[in-house]
Order: C-alpha cells, then sequence, then structure tokens
C-alpha cells in the first residue's frame, strides 16, 4: 500500500509539473532587434557607429529574435533593408551576425520583420496579386538564403484610422492583407514539405479600439503563429500631457479617458476572440521624456509640457547608467497603474522597470497568455532587464 502512494505521489508531481508549465511549452520571450546604430538620441547614434553583434546578443533569455526592418521596394515590390544599406552608418555584417546567433543558440527562433512606423508599400503591394507573389517569394526567398525561422509583417497600420495617417491606405487593405498571409502560409507550407521545418508568420497590432472595429483581427489571427500586441506608446510627444508609456492597469485620474493600458490592450484581444495563447504583449524597454513639466502637486504625471526630451525617449542602459546616478531625479510609483515615473522638478520620465515586469509576467501567467515581445534588444544591451523578465515567466 505504501508504495502503491509513493507512485501515486510521483504521477502527481510529474503531472503537476506538466501542467505548470503549459504543456512543456515555454511562454515566448520574443526581441524585436534593431538595424541601426546603438543610442537613445539620432545624435549618439552617429557618434558611436555601434552595431550589436553575436557576443553581445543574451540569447539565452530569448525565445525569439526579429530582425528590424526591412522595407518594400515599390518599384521591384521586393524587400529592401534601408538601415543595413545606409550610406552613413552602414551594417553590412549583420547577416554573419545572425549566423553566428544561429550557430551559438540552435534553438533560437529568428525572423525578420517587413515595416514599421512610417513604412510606406503594404497598401500598393497588396492592392494587386502580381505584386503579392513577387513579394511572397521575395519573403521565402529571404528566409532560404539566410536560414529564417519566419517573417514578421508590421504594417502601419492597414485601412488606417479615422483620424488619417502617412503612408497609404485603402478601404481594401483589410481584405488584402488577409489576402497576403494566407499566400504567405501557403509559401511556407509549400516550403516546409521540402525541408520538414515549420515556419512562423507574425504581425504586430496596435493596442487601439480602431483596430479591431475595421479588420477582421479573427481572420488575420487564423494564419499567424502569433499576434505581437505593441501595448506600449500609450504617450509620448504627440500627447496633450505627459504620462505613463506602458503601465500595466489604467489609472481613473488620467485625463484621456482613464488612459491607456497592458490590461486594457488585452482585454480588447479577448473581446474580439483571440486565442489567449496567441496573444504576446509588448512591453517597453526605454522611456518617454519631456521637458518644462510643472509638478503642479503630482510629481509631473499628467501634466502638460513645453517639447519632448532626448529626442523623445531614453533607452534603459541610459536610464540606469546616467538619469539613476543623476541625484536631481526622484522615482516614483504609480501604484494604480503600476508604474515607475522618474521627475526632477522639471524633466519627467515614463519608463518600465524590473518591479513593473515581474508584474507583467504575473499578469500574462494568470491570464495563460503567450508571453511577451520587447521593444528593443538595443535598449537593454547588458540584459538587464531581460534577464529577470525571463525567469519571472519561465
Amino acid at each position: 500500500m505504501k508504495k502503491i502512494c509513493c507512485v501515486f505521489s510521483m504521477l502527481v508531481l510529474v503531472l503537476s509539473l506538466f501542467v505548470s508549465c503549459g504543456n512543456g511549452k515555454k511562454r515566448m520571450v520574443a526581441s524585436y532587434i534593431r538595424t541601426w546604430p546603438l543610442g537613445s538620441t539620432p545624435e549618439e547614434m552617429e557618434a558611436r557607429q555601434e552595431h550589436w553583434s553575436s557576443e553581445t546578443v543574451k540569447a539565452e533569455y530569448l525565445t525569439d529574435l526579429i530582425i528590424a526592418f526591412g522595407g518594400i521596394n515599390m518599384e521591384t515590390w521586393k524587400i529592401y533593408f534601408p538601415d543595413i544599406e545606409d550610406e552613413k552608418m552602414p551594417f553590412p555584417q549583420i547577416w554573419d551576425e545572425v549566423s553566428a546567433l544561429k550557430a551559438k543558440y540552435p534553438k533560437l527562433n529568428i525572423s525578420v520583420s517587413i515595416g514599421g512606423w512610417g513604412c510606406d508599400g503594404f497598401s500598393q503591394m497588396c492592392s494587386l496579386p502580381e505584386r503579392r507573389k513577387i513579394f511572397v517569394q521575395a519573403v521565402v526567398d529571404l528566409v532560404t538564403q539566410k536560414k529564417l525561422d519566419g517573417i514578421d509583417y508590421d504594417w502601419e497600420y492597414p485601412i488606417g484610422p479615422e483620424w488619417g495617417q502617412e503612408i497609404a491606405s485603402s478601404p481594401d487593405d483589410g481584405v488584402n492583407f488577409i489576402s497576403l498571409l494566407e499566400e504567405t502560409r501557403t509559401a511556407f507550407n509549400e516550403l516546409t514539405s521540402k525541408t520538414g521545418k515549420h515556419y512562423s508568420i507574425s504581425c504586430a497590432i496596435p493596442a487601439s479600439e480602431w483596430y479591431f472595429k475595421k479588420l477582421d483581427v479573427i481572420k488575420i489571427a487564423s494564419y499567424l503563429d502569433s499576434v505581437k500586441l505593441m501595448s506600449y506608446d500609450f504617450y509620448g510627444g504627440w500627447s496633450d500631457q505627459t504620462g505613463h508609456n506602458s503601465n500595466l492597469y489604467n489609472n481613473p485620474k488620467d485625463p484621456d479617458w482613464g488612459g491607456w493600458s497592458i490590461k486594457q490592450s488585452v482585454d480588447l484581444c479577448l473581446k474580439a476572440g483571440l486565442p489567449r495563447d496567441k496573444i504576446i504583449v509588448g512591453v517597453a524597454f526605454y522611456g518617454r521624456a519631456w521637458k518644462g513639466v510643472k509638478d503642479n502637486g503630482v510629481h509631473g504625471l499628467y501634466q502638460p509640457f513645453v517639447e519632448s526630451a532626448y529626442g523623445d525617449g531614453l533607452s534603459w542602459d541610459d536610464i540606469e547608467d546616467k538619469i539613476f546616478k543623476d541625484p536631481t531625479f526622484v522615482r516614483y510609483w504609480d501604484d494604480v497603474g503600476k508604474a515607475p515615473f522618474l521627475y526632477d522638478g522639471d524633466t519627467f520620465i515614463s519608463y518600465t522597470d524590473g518591479e513593473e515586469l515581474k508584474l507583467v509576467a504575473d499578469y500574462i501567467k494568470k491570464n495563460k497568455l503567450g508571453g511577451v515581445m520587447i521593444w528593443e534588444y538595443g535598449h537593454d544591451i547588458k540584459a538587464r532587464l531581460l534577464k529577470p523578465l525571463y525567469k519571472s515567466l519561465n
């Protein structure tokens, strides 16, 4: 009897471990990684002329790495890389570094993202079947030649919001985008039949209600392995006042309808019917900053400003290595929104730190979401935020 009980106890233990690990599948820890030089401001980037390398990327704390960005050549409808080919700050050795990463971390999934903010060409390319065919073949060629694991589409945005956008758009973008995804999936399936390997497709989507109203996100998600939710940039230099860049929960004191939040963004996905395990929560490894901000008894939170600071943003490396060492800055914590911020009496900085990331990781696990997406690795080149985040999730 004692032996039977012992065996039963072992079975229960093994089963509990199996269940707690999500059927053995790790939660995704994906990070975009830039193709332009490191640094917070354009001036710093040009002065440093430094890019990441396979030695500086600590991919033991990642499941996925996404090279950002490729663009769409609107003459050939093929892919090009504006930052890699930049005359002033080129990065021609990037593919050697990618190969070295693949050799060093064989389980790391590496893909390329096409698009990004202000990248034009999606609407025009998707509008005609013959253009899509050329582009999809270019995607397959890129994945095959560079020995990649998939593609990420960062179209910002199909159709677009009511207030308009800078890039070209059309009411047909939603249907045409689905055609692009379907054709990409078909091409990848054909490639899989030759190689025996699965190739992933993901896309980045905004944390905005208009997107879910204008596009068939369920149909879009049906062709995707993951949906990367851009649950950051809630506030910036474009806003009317300061605010949190990427807070976990809404704060009713926020003058913009109680503000935005990671939870609110996830709720939009769940309400739309997206599968929980495909929802990848976006977190920011950088801060937004403003100058000319008055205290008004709230240490500058939700206050008017004169101008954005630090080129409108600061990497985590600069926040930790420079701002934290400046005694004029004081750290504050919004215990409702669950987000930190810094203030020196004039400059306000909203950022994400380890305390918030631990809460975000707990939220992802509690709600059985697919994982986390980071924008972007170049902001935390020493993995000081990444390492504890990875350990919190897995």
